[in-house]
């Protein structure tokens, strides 16, 4: 393990990698052979260890004298900063955030949480503590150090027990100093439309589209809404082996096994729309658009559908006609529109109660009779905040307090 590490790390600081892995290599063989033929173990394995350790000491010393002080390994810093990136990480989970900010202040960092589509503002976090962390996980992210303006996106993997998790790093520049936001993925990359929590009719209906075709399938809901993750799922529920399904995107959110992913790249020289034709051309089944952003994109969209693919097109608005308003608009062809369009979804997300602590309540027989619902019916609502003997909160541990586990 160490070997790779100096294998890849020598060529970050730009030393002599060939002569530290032929040293590492050959010192790694010398103590294998050192405690294989010293006749005694008690002596042998740890003249090996000492042998290893202190080829890792005087490699860690030459690198750290190449690089800046906040790059440095094992060192007083390094540890403090790796603490303060497991802490943020390790409460981050705990509490469900899938979205973490750190915004840059001129004293402090504001840091905010957001947990079942909530932005909750935690404690806030010294400058100096914030640019540490800012800075090691941008090095683990693999993004570049010395640039402080540009938006930036990489990614790393975490785990808490066998519970491993996705993050998406970003990283851009403000006025204040640099801004970082991690995506934490929990059980989005494997939804397909029955998880998403429709009603026995409305799942019959989004089923029963994936055998039509060809058709354009507009897919829409207010922003932060969980838009992306639906057109993610309805892309899953397709038999992927024996369908070719192609989609391209502004930013990549998530994989999908089997799914031709392209990422929409001003650097090829060709418009979004320039790219779509190409793939339209190269004949898919399915096209996946989670975002169009331009009429040319969207009237390649309607054409293909209207002719022989099926194309699921992602956009945001509040409700089935604002998302049909903004197609047309879009579009700007209603018969073209008429043609290909097979349906129009939209959706909003719920918060769910807490199992745990959820607290029951028989709500008042007038306000149930105007809600058409029997007067003892009983509902639940969010428990009232409760403290200890000693006037300590007591948290809910399914929940952390916040009432609701998911939407």
């Amino acid at each position: 393990m160490f070997a790779q590490w100096v294998d890849k790390d020598t060529t970050a600081v730009n030393t002599f990698r060939v002569l530290w892995n032929l040293i590492v290599v050959g010192t790694g063989a010398a103590a294998v052979l050192m405690g294989l033929l010293v006749p005694l173990f008690a002596a042998g394995f740890p003249a090996m260890l000492v042998l290893n350790l202190v080829v890792m000491v005087v490699y860690i010393l030459h690198r750290n004298k190449l690089v800046r002080e906040e790059d440095r390994v094992f060192t007083l810093g390094h540890f403090r900063r790796l603490r303060l990136v497991q802490d943020l990480v390790f409460d981050s989970l705990w509490r469900r955030a899938m979205i973490v900010e750190i915004l840059p202040g001129k004293e402090v960092a504001k840091v905010t949480y957001t947990v079942d589509g909530i932005v909750v503002e935690r404690d806030a976090l010294a400058r100096a503590d914030g640019d540490a962390i800012l800075l090691f996980l941008k090095r683990i992210a693999g993004l570049s150090l010395d640039e402080h303006r540009k938006p930036q996106r990489g990614q790393i993997l975490t785990a808490i027990g066998e519970n491993k998790h996705k993050v998406l790093v970003r990283t851009d520049g403000s006025t204040a100093g640099e801004k970082l936001s991690l995506r934490i993925f929990y059980n989005e990359a494997d939804l397909k439309v029955p998880d998403l929590g429709l009603n026995p009719k409305q799942l019959e209906a989004a089923m029963a589209l994936r055998e039509v075709s060809p058709g354009l399938i507009l897919l829409s809901a207010p922003a932060k809404c969980g838009l992306t993750t639906s057109v993610y799922s309805f892309t899953r529920t397709h038999d992927r082996f024996l369908q070719n399904m192609q989609m391209i995107e502004f930013e990549k959110e998530m994989d999908v096994d089997n799914v031709t992913q392209k990422t929409f790249s001003t650097a090829e020289g060709k418009t979004f729309g320039e790219q779509l034709l190409k793939i339209v051309r190269s004949d898919p089944d399915i096209i996946v658009l989670p975002e169009l952003r331009d009429r040319e994109s969207a009237a390649i969209a309607c054409q293909a559908a209207g002719q022989k693919q099926k194309v699921y097109v992602g956009v945001v608005a509040t409700d089935v006609f604002d998302a049909l308003r903004k197609w047309i608009t879009l579009v700007g062809d209603k018969t073209l529109v008429a043609k290909s369009l097979l349906a129009v979804g939209n959706q909003r997300l719920v918060r769910v109660l807490c199992t745990q602590c959820k607290q029951a309540y028989k709500p008042d027989a007038a306000m149930m009779r105007k809600l058409n619902l029997p007067a003892d019916k009983v509902l639940y609502r969010p428990p009232e905040a409760q403290v200890d003997k000693r006037g300590n909160p007591i948290i809910c541990q399914h929940c952390q307090g916040t009432g609701y586990v998911g939407r």
